[in-house]
Parts: structure tokens; C-alpha cells; sequence
């Protein structure tokens, strides 16, 4: 049996996030990793608040009356974290562009040492989709641990 170190134990470390960073990435129609934003690492077992943001941008062509979205999620160790999906999108207008900051918070329980990805997949007919970040809106995930509790939830 392991067992969860408490808060004390930390060292006050109690918060891990990704560094910011400027970057535009094109997510294709699959999920697949938005490898420009840094992975997370969970340094300790126990329960975390774990939320991420992601800017979004999906545009229409002048002439297209079309659907497009951008759906992203995080992955643990490169398999889907259910309950970390979001998505954005525009429907069947012309000549229109989309820019939105979404994402999720959420509660998971880790068992430290564990890889969070941040993913995305482009999802109908749009003109373009992007996901970026930059100093009028930013992508990067974070975590904070809540309780070392094992198989209960905080």
C-alpha cells in the first residue's frame, strides 16, 4: 500500500502548471496533441483540481455555409481524462470567425508521476481552426492538489 503525503509534507508545492507560451497549432480531425503547450506532470498521489484553457479560433470562408468546431481534452499518459472535453464552434454562416478561451476544471485522482497532455481535433467543414496563445488569450493547463485521501473522493 503507498501512501499520500499530506500537505505539510509538500513543501508548499501545492500548485503545477505550464509555462505560457506563444504558439498557433492546427488541429487535424483527430484528437492528437497540441504539442507547442508543455505536458504536466502530477508530482504527487492524491486528488487534484486539475483546469486548462485553450484559445480558440475557427473560421468560415466568405462563400461556405458550413460548421466547423474545435473540441479539445486532456489525456492522462495518452488516454482520454472523460470530463475534460470542451468544445466551440460556429454554424453555417458565412464569413465569420470565431475566437474563444474554453476549457474545463475538474476533479481527478492521481497516482503521482502521472503525464497530462492537452489535445485537440478539428470537427466539421470550416474554413480554418486553430488552437494558440499569446498575450490576449493564453493556453496552458494546471493543477492544484486538494487531499492525499485514497479511494475517496475530497
Amino acid at each position: 500500500m503507498t501512501t499520500s503525503p499530506l500537505p505539510s509534507q509538500l513543501g508548499g508545492q501545492l500548485w503545477v502548471q505550464t509555462t505560457q507560451v506563444d504558439f498557433l497549432h492546427r488541429p487535424t480531425s483527430s484528437y492528437a496533441p497540441v504539442t507547442e503547450v508543455p505536458t504536466l506532470t502530477i508530482p504527487y498521489p492524491g486528488w487534484w483540481e486539475v483546469s486548462y484553457h485553450a484559445r480558440l479560433v475557427v473560421q468560415q470562408a466568405a462563400t461556405t455555409y458550413t460548421d466547423g468546431w474545435v473540441g479539445t481534452a486532456l489525456f492522462l499518459d495518452r488516454v482520454l481524462i472523460d470530463g475534460s472535453q470542451a468544445v466551440a464552434g460556429i454554424g453555417a454562416a458565412a464569413s465569420v470567425r470565431l475566437e474563444n478561451t474554453i476549457g474545463q476544471t475538474f476533479m481527478f485522482k492521481f497516482d503521482g508521476g502521472e503525464v497530462v497532455a492537452l489535445n485537440a481535433r478539428a470537427i466539421g467543414q470550416a474554413a480554418a481552426w486553430t488552437v494558440q496563445s499569446n498575450s490576449d488569450g493564453r493556453t496552458q493547463i494546471m493543477a492544484h492538489f486538494v487531499s492525499p485521501r485514497g479511494d475517496q473522493s475530497p
